[in-house]
């Protein structure tokens, strides 16, 4: 088995993001001198038309929106425009922005992942041999340019001008009292805290489907067989419960329980495996029912 590169990418996707104290600001050389008066005049508009409960969440859009925005988004007729337009000014209205962009963008970066490892199927797992063009396939990211797409036709922008950033230190010291809600506006406003150009994903792609395959071809050459040692580790923990259970009990009732523990065990591990296969969730406790029987019975949440 080779090793996967999507293991890097979803270490370079996780760690980026959560790391940066602050969110990146807008470094083009642009001239964007307009912004700052423009975001003056579009707060005062706003907070007279939503009432001043508004103002918190008007300036803190507003000042996302501006730190991205580049000249070539727009001058400012369009900035001020694209922002009257698209604020949501009250809950209703916020909800619905929500609902839109938590399904679609779902949508879209699912269905990219899917495409992503169909294109590294040959080099992650053990097909046959790895052509040359395989190599291209896996070092493609299909999703390189939805990024640069979102901020050009400015979905993007909708996002930051209505959902808050975060740095990490607000999400360690306040995010114990964020409710699930306000966790998942986090996250979707955090899809869009940096401006990262097309092409530097697709380098980023690259060079992470050439060092997988580097690893790859170390493991061939010295013949190093993966998951070795989880396997020998997995073999003397059953080794040593195997003997646990044969040992003498102080009692039959200790020896009974010790069984019951274990056929429990079995029978769990059973329902959630026929459950994961079936794609169902875990919560549909009537379907676990069907599916594991007695056994989903005894997983979290099921009536006795």
């Amino acid at each position: 088995m080779r090793i996967p590169t999507v293991v890097l990418m979803s270490v370079l996707v996780a760690f980026v993001p959560s790391c940066s104290r602050e969110p990146q600001m807008n470094t083009s050389n642009e001239s964007t001198d307009w912004i700052e008066p423009a975001t003056a005049k579009l707060e005062q508009e706003l907070v007279a038309k939503y009432g001043e409960s508004q103002r918190p969440r008007v300036q803190r859009g507003l000042k996302q929106a501006a730190r991205f925005w580049r000249a070539s988004d727009g001058d400012r007729e369009v900035f001020e425009e694209f922002v009257r337009r698209n604020f949501a000014g009250d809950q209703a209205a916020l909800d619905t922005m929500f609902d839109r962009f938590q399904r679609l963008i779902e949508q879209a970066v699912g269905h990219m992942s899917e495409i992503s490892r169909e294109f590294r199927q040959q080099t992650d797992l053990d097909l046959g041999p790895i052509e040359p063009y395989d190599e291209i396939f896996a070092a493609y990211d299909p999703s390189a340019h939805l990024l640069d797409d979102f901020f050009k036709n400015k979905l993007a922008f909708v996002v930051l001008l209505n959902f808050p950033l975060t740095t990490l230190e607000e999400r360690l010291t306040e995010g114990d009292k964020w409710s699930r809600r306000e966790w998942a506006e986090t996250r979707l406003a955090e899809y869009f805290s940096k401006r990262v150009p097309a092409e530097v994903n697709l380098a980023i792609s690259k060079a992470a489907a050439d060092s997988g395959q580097r690893a790859a071809d170390r493991q061939r050459q010295h013949d190093i067989p993966l998951g070795a040692h989880a396997q020998q580790e997995r073999r003397a923990l059953v080794l040593a419960h195997r003997a646990e259970l044969q040992a003498p009990a102080r009692d039959i009732h200790d020896q009974e329980d010790e069984h019951h523990r274990a056929d429990r065990d079995i029978d769990r591990g059973r329902a959630e495996a026929a459950i994961f296969r079936e794609g169902v969730e875990p919560r549909d406790l009537r379907e676990a029912r069907r599916l594991g029987g007695a056994a989903a019975r005894r997983l979290p949440g099921a009536a006795v």
